[in-house]
C-alpha cells in the first residue's frame, strides 16, 4: 500500500456538501459525518471514502474521514476551514461496498460499538501509515497517535505533537 500524501482538497465541493447537509454534519464528528452521507446518500461511482490523516505534517497531524471525487478531497467536516501549509496524508479509500463491508465486520467484532466509529484496528493500511510517519518525520497529533497509531508503533519512534516524542 502507498500512501497517497498531498492531496488537494475540493473547496466548492466540500462546502456544497457541508451545506447540503448541514443537518447532520457536526464538527469533530468526521465519522459520524461521512457514514451519515454514505447511508443516507449513497455514493456514485466516482466518490469514495477516505481514511487517512490532514494537517500539516511538520506541525500536527490529526486522523480524520473524508471524501474522495476522483483525485481530490471533498471534507464535509471541515468545509470552508483551509490552514496554510495543511494536506491530508491518505492511507485507505474504500468504495462504498468496501466501506459498508468493513462496517459490518466492526460490528461484528465490536457489538456494542457504534456504527459510525473510526474503525479503531480495522484498517490494516494504518500499520503502514505508522512506518510512514516514523520514517518522514511526520508530527502526530497526541490523541490520534494513543488511540490509533500506537499499537503499530512498539519502538515508540512517532514524533507525537506537543510532546516532542513519545519516549
Amino acid at each position: 500500500m502507498n500512501i497517497i500524501t498531498n492531496f488537494n482538497r475540493d473547496f466548492k465541493m466540500s462546502i456544497q456538501f457541508a451545506k447540503g447537509w448541514d443537518y447532520a454534519i457536526k464538527p469533530g464528528e468526521c465519522y459520524r459525518n461521512i457514514y451519515n452521507i454514505v447511508t443516507e446518500w449513497g455514493l456514485d461511482n466516482n466518490i469514495q471514502v477516505g481514511y487517512g490523516y490532514w494537517g500539516n505534517p511538520s506541525i500536527s497531524m490529526i486522523r480524520h474521514c473524508f471524501l474522495i471525487n476522483n483525485s481530490e478531497v471533498i471534507d464535509p467536516t471541515l468545509g470552508e476551514t483551509n490552514r496554510e501549509g495543511c494536506c491530508y496524508h491518505i492511507f485507505k479509500v474504500f468504495n462504498q461496498g468496501e466501506y459498508y463491508d468493513t462496517f459490518y465486520n466492526f460490528l461484528e467484532q465490536n457489538p456494542d460499538g457504534e456504527i459510525y466509529d473510526s474503525l479503531i484496528g480495522m484498517i490494516p493500511e494504518e500499520a503502514e501509515y505508522c512506518k510512514y510517519a516514523i520514517e518522514n518525520k511526520v508530527r502526530i497529533d497526541k490523541l490520534s497517535y494513543l488511540t490509533y497509531l500506537k499499537r503499530y508503533d512498539a519502538d515508540n519512534k512517532i514524533v507525537v505533537a506537543g510532546s516532542g516524542g513519545v519516549n
